[in-house]
């Protein structure tokens, strides 16, 4: 059973952005250009090339479908949420994830 979210009140709960910070590669541990972390009032979410992709929140798992829109974004989202794409796929099909659509 799919669990859905709009973008926009997605955003609005997530409230103000306090920091962002890129991402660091897990090999060199240097900061990885365009791959960052929205640090927010009430959670924590993951952009990438200026895309929202995922987001943490209240103990829950918030995800776009571009999750896995290309090989750097969903190395990332893996790196990020722990849960490789087809797990991703699985939860978000299941209701463990909830799916974040456009309005």
């Amino acid at each position: 059973m799919e669990k859905t979210i709009s973008r926009s009140l997605i955003l609005r709960q997530l409230g103000a952005i306090r920091k962002v910070q890129n991402l660091q590669s897990p090999r060199s541990g240097r900061d990885v250009p365009n791959q960052y972390d929205l640090v927010c009032e009430n959670g924590i979410a993951f952009q990438s090339y200026g895309t929202l992709i995922a987001v943490r929140m209240n103990g829950y798992l918030y995800l776009t479908d571009y999750h896995d829109y290309s090989k750097t974004t969903s190395k990332y989202c893996t790196g990020w949420t722990g849960w490789n794409t087809s797990e991703r796929r699985r939860g978000l099909e299941s209701g463990k994830f909830i799916r974040i659509v456009e309005d």
